[in-house]
């Protein structure tokens, strides 16, 4: 039988040579075209690494510690004493502490900070002990030993927990929703600490998020928003990311909510766009109000040019500070209209 021939050598060894299928091929060549042929040849005596999800996300562990340690020669080694040795190794990441715990199951080291998994009961109870919130309770710690949600903590050098998150699996057995993130005590996170969440999201690429805590947590930090919604644009909320301008203002649509936008970047209002009550931007570049819209409360906007289109009707006030406006005059106000030399804290 005439073999199929690959572009990439890789692929031609994994397939014509170990013998695996193309599906089980291009698992190990995604996981890792460098150590490939390798996994190729585990997968081959452990056909079941592939199959089960708990020892899929052991291989990134094995992977992981290849990276760290660069004088490792993976061909020594099968896949489950590579593991083991992979998982003393995350271990010896911890300095001892009195006050840490004992859960080392690392599954993403962010180098200061580390992602540890929650796995078992006492994993659960261990963590909402020390973090002062209802993890270890009997319905989340079930839940999590028993597969139907999947929970992560992020510890410190001295495996100590700041941030702790839950969840869905989906029926696919998929990642879903995070639908628990918190700090202390059920607390709203540190940014500090959150900032971590964004290489967890490319891990795991969770769907979404819906406590409030999390929210609470990147509000005022418009550069992690911006990171979170890079990496996936679905996982923040249309609503959450208005308010940072980092959806369009699309032609018709009409957004009933007051909205007070601060942003890095600049904004453009399409023609058309209705608000019905007040609009507040503070940006550090430019505003574009294209023409055609309609805000039903009073127009507020710090920023270092404005640009004015046709028609712009307002049935509040104006309040603007900019160093320039363009075409001002078709500001059009049922209120008083001010204008003002722009400064940091003005407005």
């Amino acid at each position: 039988m005439k073999e199929n021939l690959y572009t990439d050598k890789k692929m031609n060894i994994l397939i014509n040579k170990i013998g695996l299928s193309n599906e089980n091929a291009q698992f190990c060549y995604d996981k890792s075209k460098k150590y490939s042929v390798w996994l190729g040849n585990q997968v081959l005596k452990y056909p079941n690494i592939i199959k089960d999800d708990k020892i899929n996300n052991d291989i990134e562990l094995v992977l992981d510690w290849k990276k760290e340690i660069q004088d490792i020669n993976l061909k020594e080694f099968d896949f489950f004493s590579a593991l083991k040795q992979a998982k003393e190794f995350q271990k010896s990441l911890f300095i001892p502490n009195s006050n840490g715990l004992k859960n080392t199951n690392v599954i993403l080291d962010c180098g200061e900070y580390k992602w540890v998994q929650l796995l078992t009961k006492k994993d659960c109870k261990e963590e909402g002990s020390f973090m002062g919130h209802c993890i270890g309770g009997s319905s989340h710690s079930t839940r999590i030993s028993n597969g139907n949600s999947v929970a992560f903590s992020l510890r410190d050098k001295f495996n100590k927990p700041h941030i702790t998150i839950e969840a869905r699996i989906d029926k696919d057995n998929n990642i879903g929703n995070i639908f628990e993130f918190k700090g202390t005590a059920n607390g709203v996170p540190n940014v500090t600490y959150t900032k971590y969440f964004v290489q967890l999201l490319k891990k795991y690429n969770f769907k979404g998020v819906t406590d409030t805590q999390f929210f609470n947590s990147i509000q005022n930090s418009f550069s992690l928003v911006e990171e979170i919604d890079e990496i996936n644009n679905g996982f923040l909320p249309f609503e959450f990311k208005l308010k940072f301008g980092l959806t369009p203002f699309r032609e018709g649509d009409i957004y009933l909510q007051e909205l007070e936008i601060n942003s890095d970047n600049e904004i453009v209002i399409d023609k058309n766009v209705s608000f019905y009550s007040n609009l507040t931007l503070c940006l550090e570049k430019k505003v574009v109000l294209e023409g055609d819209i309609l805000i039903g409360g009073n127009l507020i906007v710090k920023s270092k040019k404005v640009i004015v289109g046709e028609n712009i009707q307002v049935g509040g006030n104006i309040y603007i500070s900019s160093k320039k406006i363009e075409n001002k005059q078709n500001l059009l106000s049922f209120g008083v209209k001010e204008f003002f030399k722009y400064e940091k804290n003005n407005l």
